[in-house]
């Protein structure tokens, strides 16, 4: 179950990478899957979920962003920093 106010933080957290135009439609589907998977789960402890589904279906990270690594690391560490935040607030 996802949870609207949950759902609603993560969007705003992951919204640099939504809002700027320089990600392609494939980058922005994995990106909104994080925000959905996140906020089912609260954050994502092992980053082995993102070779499973539904995030496989869409490609791994690294193949995703092989001409942009800055913006995907970028991105991972706003999970970490999100894992983080969750830890603290546990």
């Amino acid at each position: 179950m996802i949870h609207p106010e949950l759902y609603n933080d993560i969007v705003l957290t992951f919204s640099e990478f939504l809002t700027e135009e320089r990600l392609n439609i494939n980058q922005i589907r994995f990106v909104r899957l994080l925000v959905d998977y996140i906020s089912r789960n609260g954050n994502i402890e092992d980053r082995k979920v993102l070779q499973d589904e539904p995030f496989r279906s869409v490609g791994s990270i690294v193949t995703l962003f092989k001409d942009d690594m800055e913006t995907a690391k970028k991105i991972m560490d706003v999970v970490e920093e999100i894992k983080n935040n969750s830890v603290v607030t546990a």
